[in-house]
């Protein structure tokens, strides 16, 4: 279990740490987060359950979202690709030409 900043560096007591497990059972969104509740959560976010579903963004708010992602610098930029990257990403090409 996580402990806030003022914390750190502190052990909890046994008792505490009944009591903090305690209080976290039947939680599903911690850090015991397993694969299939993640599909659960996805499945719940499909089709008309989603609360943009049917939705369109105006033009105003397209706007807004492109100027924010404009002038960004991508978290890629200036790393270079591995010799074995280079060569993957080359034979993927040369099969896409054929």
């Amino acid at each position: 279990m996580k402990n806030s900043k003022s914390h750190k560096g502190k052990k909890a007591s046994l008792e505490t740490k009944r009591k903090m497990s305690i209080s976290q059972l039947g939680n599903k969104n911690g850090l015991g987060t397993k694969r299939l509740d993640i599909k659960e959560m996805s499945e719940r976010q499909k089709g008309c359950k989603n609360s943009m579903y049917g939705k369109h963004h105006t033009k105003e708010t397209k706007e807004k979202i492109s100027k924010m992602g404009k002038g960004r610098i991508a978290w890629n930029k200036g790393i270079p690709h591995s010799k074995k990257t280079k060569k993957k990403i080359s034979e993927s090409l040369k099969r896409r030409k054929k």
